[in-house]
């Protein structure tokens, strides 16, 4: 699951999280936790703000 979340951000870093859990087929929720571990792990970084940022693969 991870490295699917991985793959979709790489294609579309301007996703949403409830777009993310849609195409993935879970709930925000779940697509929230699987995020901050990767934001721990420094897998990932936001740029920007909530509504107008980007994620940026690592």
């Amino acid at each position: 699951m991870v490295l699917r979340i991985v793959e979709i951000l790489k294609e579309q870093p301007d996703i949403s999280q409830e777009a993310l859990g849609e195409s993935l087929g879970v709930t925000r929720r779940v697509v929230q936790k699987f995020i901050k571990v990767l934001k721990e792990t420094g897998r990932i970084e936001r740029v920007g703000g909530k509504r107008y940022g980007h994620w940026k693969v690592k």
